[in-house]
């Protein structure tokens, strides 16, 4: 049967692999037969999301990105004998929502290094700096952004003891409610330099940590 000759009421009747060829060649059925196959694999895209979890998202941002899959799919599918486009779309589907975790990494990791270079945790030496509540405050109004800072200061504030030396931890509390290396050197009663190059460690440690984490 050649495109010329379906009806838009046969296309619910089609095979997934002759609507995606539909889809591609004509131009009066290509939107309706596009639909068609959005609708059929839904369900589709619903499975293969419960597997994934996007950071500073939630469950229907990883199925906007596998219906978005689902499109490249029925785009990019080669209609020659024998090929399938379920199989195809299911990859297309996982590889989507695969890219979005990546870039949603990339971008976390980006707001982590910019945010940090705004406070006093990036450069100790400054004499005026934002705590890290400042930072989370006026980093980005990008909801998703808040949320990835706000649980960063939730973890290492609870467990940071995981993560530093009791030293490192002490520092780190002082660092969160602010001052410069001077001002924690003199409510902890430590050397200035011990002080400077505490921060420093607990600022690589939690580089550290991200880029771990980045890699999981």
């Amino acid at each position: 049967m050649h495109s010329k000759q379906v009806v838009k009421s046969d296309l619910e009747t089609l095979s997934d692999e002759r609507l995606a060829e539909i889809a591609q060649s004509d131009p009066e059925l290509s939107s309706a037969a596009e639909e068609v196959l959005l609708r059929r694999y839904k369900d589709l895209v619903r499975q293969v999301s419960q597997r994934y979890f996007i950071e500073g998202g939630d469950r229907e941002d990883v199925i906007q990105e596998g219906m978005i899959g689902t499109m490249k799919a029925v785009r990019n599918f080669d209609p020659a004998p024998g090929a399938s486009f379920r199989s195809f779309a299911q990859l297309c589907i996982s590889r989507q929502i695969v890219s979005a975790i990546r870039r949603a990494r990339r971008k976390k990791n980006a707001i982590l290094s910019e945010s940090l270079s705004l406070s006093n945790i990036a450069d100790p030496g400054r004499e005026e700096g934002l705590t890290l509540a400042e930072t989370i405050a006026a980093a980005d109004s990008d909801p998703s952004v808040q949320l990835f800072l706000n649980d960063l200061e939730h973890f290492l504030q609870n467990e940071g003891n995981s993560l530093f030396s009791p030293l490192e931890q002490e520092v780190w509390e002082e660092m969160r409610t602010g001052g410069t290396s001077r001002e924690i050197a003199d409510r902890l009663g430590r050397p200035v330099k011990v002080i400077d190059n505490t921060m420093q460690r607990v600022r690589k440690k939690i580089h550290r940590y991200l880029d771990e984490s980045n890699d999981r």
